[in-house]
């Protein structure tokens, strides 16, 4: 059987001062709770010049309200509520757990919840850790929100036989709060184009600015830089857009528009900037490619009148993309004929090849013979074409040249003579070549057994001694045959042997000879 309780006087003074809104409640195992005394207010004033205006009275706090049940006991007011558990019975020596709950109805502050210890007891340690000031415990919580809980510890040891009270009592202010919220804004920005253009085109690049912050962005300004390599309509280089504000989730939109004047691999850059938002970044880069078709032509400068002038073609693709479909066409100009096109399909005085297709920076080279049949400068065209429109030129000049072709003849009638008889010799040049001869000069010399009487032909001759020396022919065409005629007489018995030396402008070094030989007996 447990003691009758025996209050203690030290914890009834204790008790008496828990203060303003303060409720105390003691357990023990024999007693249900200890009737506290009322709550008193002291109002402290200094000294007045003047009596002061009344001040009304506060309304006085609703009491908490205590119940117990068994060992565990219940204490509410309109701000807190405290549940305290404590074991019925223990023995000396045992440690004791006492644990007290304690639960925001409402939003409180300025919290201090106090736990009484009887002197029959020694503290052990507390959880949370409490200021302790002999057999007072205290806690002092600034602020709990409503529906907050939190629980207090202690550990007990019983050093002496009788009711060992545990005695709490809390205090409390009610709180509330207005809430202003704080937000940040924050930009963002994305920026869209084409990945690949071509040299002449517009191109348009899209952006969007978005303020993903939690509140409105201000002054937003965004400035899209125009990419080396591109131009726009207004000359500018940054077109700028008019300031906007954004609230919070907003996003603004809009397109600008270049023209691609250069080849290469060019960056838009975009920026938006705001006073209370710093400023973002974003890019779109744009490879600027260029379909390209060349085509080359190459051959001899001059060439022979009836021989072959050989050309190389080449076909190439210098731009960035695959071309297809090319072909090449050669047309022999007039005055030729082609001798020869490997791989072609030729068709008159048209050569054609055909290359399904022709990669970046592949190159394609073809042949073709051309024979000239007149005099002069042709110019031979080729051109290089694709099924995306691509066409290309080149051409070769060659001048065709005639080449003269000098046969020298001449021969004796009658032949052979006797001394005294007259004989004559006809001389032909005859221009078997394509091109004229200049200056054809005829000089005859006769041996001691003949001497020649006088000279005939195309030019005068005159007779000098044993030698006849016509005047110049100034030009014999090509196919053209000049004759001469010398009449000679028989001198002496002998094996006479005429020479005739011709010299042109072509044989100027080296003159034709021929030599007749004539009987004279």
């Amino acid at each position: 059987m447990n003691p009758s309780p025996r209050p203690d006087s030290r914890l009834a003074l204790l008790l008496m001062v828990a203060g303003l809104l303060s409720f105390t409640a003691c357990r023990s195992s024999r007693t249900s709770h200890v009737p506290l005394p009322p709550t008193t207010t002291i109002l402290l004033g200094g000294p007045r010049a003047e009596a002061p205006e009344p001040v009304p009275a506060p309304a006085p706090r609703p009491q908490p309200a205590v119940a117990q049940v068994g060992n565990q006991l219940e204490m509410r007011s309109d701000l807190l509520h405290l549940i305290v558990r404590a074991p019925a019975t223990a023995s000396i020596g045992q440690t004791v757990e006492c644990q007290m709950i304690l639960t925001a109805l409402n939003s409180a502050a300025n919290i201090v919840l106090t736990d009484f210890v009887s002197p029959n007891a020694t503290v052990i340690r507390t959880e949370p850790p409490a200021s302790i000031t002999g057999h007072k415990l205290t806690w002092t919580i600034d602020k709990m929100a409503k529906g907050e809980v939190r629980t207090f510890r202690v550990w007990l040891r019983a050093d002496d036989e009788g009711a060992l009270m545990n005695c709490a009592a809390f205090i409390a202010q009610p709180i509330g709060c207005v809430v202003t919220t704080i937000g940040r804004p924050m930009l963002s920005i994305e920026k869209t184009g084409p990945a690949t253009a071509k040299i002449g085109e517009q191109v348009t690049y899209n952006f969007i600015v978005r303020n993903t912050g939690s509140s409105p962005a201000e002054g937003v300004v965004v400035s899209d830089m125009v990419p080396d390599g591109m131009s726009h309509s207004s000359g500018l280089r940054v077109v700028s857009f008019d300031p906007v504000n954004l609230g919070p989730g907003e996003g603004r939109q809009g397109t600008v528009s270049f023209r691609v004047d250069q080849r290469g691999r060019f960056t838009n850059s975009v920026s938006a900037r705001s006073g209370n938002a710093g400023a973002v970044y974003a890019q779109a880069v744009t490879a600027v490619i260029q379909q390209q078709i060349a085509v080359l032509k190459t051959g001899p400068r001059e060439q022979f009148i009836g021989k072959n002038a050989d050309y190389l073609i080449v076909v190439s693709n210098p731009g960035d993309t695959v071309l297809n479909g090319v072909t090449v066409t050669d047309s022999a100009p007039a005055g030729t004929s082609i001798v020869s096109a490997q791989g072609a399909s030729v068709s008159g005085d048209t050569a054609r090849w055909s290359l399904p297709q022709l990669r970046p920076g592949e190159r394609v080279g073809f042949n073709i013979s051309l024979r000239g049949n007149q005099a002069g400068t042709t110019v031979n065209g080729v051109t290089a074409g694709s099924s995306e429109g691509l066409i290309a030129n080149s051409s070769a000049e060659t001048l065709w040249r005639g080449f003269a072709a000098i046969l020298l003849e001449m021969v004796d009638d009658p032949d052979p003579l006797q001394i005294g008889e007259m004989t004559t010799y006809t001389i032909r040049v005859t221009n078997q070549g394509t091109a004229p001869d200049s200056n054809i000069s005829l000089t005859v010399n006769f041996p001691e057994n003949i001497s020649p009487v006088n000279a005939a032909g195309v030019t005068g001759g005159f007779v000098r001694g044993r030698s006849v020396q016509f005047e110049a022919l100034p030009i014999l065409n090509a196919k053209q045959v000049a004759t001469w005629t010398i009449r000679a007489r028989a001198t002496a018995v002998g094996d006479g042997r005429v020479r005739a030396e011709l010299r042109t402008t072509l044989l100027k070094s080296t003159p034709v000879v021929k030599d007749e030989a004539t009987q004279v007996f």
